[in-house]
């Protein structure tokens, strides 16, 4: 194996161990490699977005489907030249097309990586040897284990984001807009009564679901449980009239200015 191979090796299994700590073990800021793609890309779409002026923010809202789509061609590219890089010494011997001449540049070590690890194949390279068989077959397997995974990452995302987006529309509406803890409890309490406002109130507060373990969502749950604490603290366990609970709320909030569940 050459020098060239074994460079091609580290970067195959690098950017396997960063699609396994991104997409399985799934915790924030825990791939090799992704988390500073993902903040380069950031870098720059926020600098094209200053250049909008006034629709700046509308530009950054393409973010996040950019990042994704961007991490998920960062992973696709860097896994192609890992197996060129393997490939390449061997084009012309153990890897041939079926007639003619074969070209060793890398560009053609590109095409017949990029087919061995496709599903559906093609191409006229085939190999010739026992190792080269293998390193096909892995290949193979490599690029349908990665496209599932892909699809599964693209499944939690969004699902993460479907459901960030429901508790953020939720507690959106039950402060009318303004974020006030106040006014949630206040919307708590049906005339006045709060014989049942704290229990109401910790339903709302119930342990995060599955979008705080998600690749997006988890890095939100230490803020969000923290800012919950708080709205806990506001809402006493036992009851007490409507126009207490509003006047101990309001007096937390003055001592400690907007409490305000930050989840977008």
């Amino acid at each position: 194996m050459t020098l060239e191979q074994l460079a091609g090796v580290a970067v195959t299994l690098a950017f396997l161990a960063d699609i396994f700590l991104t997409v399985l073990y799934a915790r924030a800021g825990t791939g090799l490699l992704a988390p500073h793609w993902t903040r380069a890309v950031w870098a720059v779409i926020h600098g094209v977005a200053g250049l909008f002026g006034r629709r700046r923010g509308a530009v950054l809202s393409f973010a996040g489907p950019l990042i994704v789509v961007s991490l998920i061609g960062f992973w696709a590219l860097g896994l192609t030249v890992g197996a060129a890089l393997i490939i390449r010494p061997d084009l012309g011997g153990a890897i041939r097309p079926s007639n003619g001449g074969t070209p060793t540049d890398f560009v053609t070590a590109l095409l017949v990586a990029g087919n061995s690890l496709s599903i559906v194949g093609g191409g006229d390279y085939s190999p010739h040897t026992a190792g080269t068989r293998i390193l096909f077959l892995i290949n193979s397997l490599i690029g349908a284990s990665v496209l599932s995974l892909v699809l599964s990452y693209l499944v939690q995302v969004y699902s993460a984001l479907r459901e960030r987006n429901t508790l953020a529309l939720t507690i959106h509406l039950m402060t009318d807009g303004t974020g006030d803890a106040a006014v949630m409890l206040a919307r708590l309490m049906p005339q006045g009564e709060a014989s049942d406002g704290p229990c109401r109130q910790r339903s709302k507060c119930r342990p995060w679901p599955s979008w705080s373990a998600s690749p997006t969502g988890g890095h939100h749950r230490s803020n969000l449980d923290r800012r919950l604490a708080a709205l806990r603290r506001i809402a006493p366990a036992r009851p007490c009239s409507g126009g207490a609970l509003q006047r101990q709320a309001t007096g937390v909030l003055a001592r400690k200015r907007t409490i305000f569940v930050n989840v977008l």
